[in-house]
């Protein structure tokens, strides 16, 4: 599964901002998937550069 999948499972078909904002778990889990997907992009584009 890719981290935009996770997000994606993550989030549910609903995407209730308020609720985002008020699960402290839902948010650390979406930040987490950025993250990973933050240092995949750092080590793409080290590669190509």
């Amino acid at each position: 599964m890719t981290s935009i999948e996770s997000i994606h499972d993550y989030l549910g078909e609903k995407r209730d901002f308020l609720e985002f904002q008020k699960n402290k778990l839902l948010r650390r889990g979406v930040e987490r998937e950025i993250e990973i997907i933050g240092e995949a992009m750092s080590k793409l584009m080290k590669n190509i550069y």
